[in-house]
């Protein structure tokens, strides 16, 4: 195994249960990302497409590991490779309603996924995207475009959404990825490429005793409530900084961003459902 001269250790990135889930450190003009699962990465920002990442590990032989790597390469490495490339990417789930992207952002384990899925039982409402969106500024639009890759959902919220023929039955070979169930790619979700940005919601779970809550928040509220949930590769890098401040306060002047306290069950979803859309449907 090819162990690179590391010059910078960049940052710690924690799971949501509190495990070093990636380090990111820097060797000249590469990056090394190392994941909790064992798996070592070189990233190469200035190169293009599979020229950009190198795994730094022997051949891989076992499909469990070949399938955790491709899921670290679509949904953990390349959303940190597009924001580098100058777009805001969002840690976050989605769903089309109505040619118009609603973005629900929120930490892991926050219900993100379950909550888009869930919404998708409803003709007008399609499941959208999982772990990540990508934004781009045109003619004071916010365009997000979609990751159509592997959904990841815990195993009881999965199981839940397979009764209600939402997702497709789980097979014996599904992985597991942390506490997470690594699914397939949904064919049937939405084909469209880019939407225009119509909200974001960040999503903050609660003990199931409590209220739901949803409040439109101000810019400086949402700019500090967005600015968590962001994929950076770099945080040291004054010149990607300062062009994600300028992107950030020029979304929260395009766009509502709320904050959505909910009891965190899947018993629960309905209400949540019935407060969205009560609220943003016409």
């Amino acid at each position: 195994m090819f162990n690179p001269i590391v010059s910078t250790y960049i940052r710690q990135q924690h799971g949501e249960n509190g495990s070093l889930h990636l380090t990111i450190s820097k060797s000249g003009a590469e990056y090394i990302l190392n994941f909790e699962e064992g798996l070592s990465f070189r990233v190469t920002p200035s190169k293009q497409g599979k020229d950009a990442v190198r795994y730094l590990g022997a051949e891989i032989h076992d499909p469990k590991y070949r399938s955790l790597c491709e899921h670290l390469i679509k949904n953990q490495i390349t959303p940190l490779l597009r924001a580098w490339s100058g777009s805001l990417v969002f840690h976050a789930s989605a769903v089309a309603v109505s040619d118009l992207c609603w973005g629900f952002i929120g930490r892991s384990g926050a219900g993100k996924s379950t909550l888009a899925k869930s919404l998708s039982e409803y003709e007008f409402i399609s499941h959208w995207s999982d772990d990540w969106l990508e934004a781009k500024f045109e003619k004071s639009q916010a365009q997000i475009r979609n990751n159509r890759s592997a959904t990841r959902l815990q195993p009881t919220h999965a199981h839940e959404l397979v009764k209600k023929q939402l997702i497709a039955p789980i097979n014996a070979s599904s992985e597991q990825l942390g506490s997470k169930l690594l699914l397939e790619r949904d064919e049937n979700s939405i084909s469209n490429l880019w939407l225009k940005l119509g909200l974001l919601c960040e999503l903050i779970p609660c003990s199931p005793d409590k209220k739901l809550s949803l409040v439109r928040l101000s810019s400086s509220e949402a700019f500090r409530g967005i600015s968590k949930h962001l994929y950076r590769l770099d945080t040291s890098s004054t010149e990607h900084i300062k062009q994600e401040f300028t992107q950030l306060s020029e979304l929260v002047q395009l766009i509502p961003v709320y904050r959505l306290h909910y009891p965190h069950s899947l018993a629960g979803l309905n209400t949540v459902h019935q407060a969205l859309i009560n609220k943003f449907v016409d």
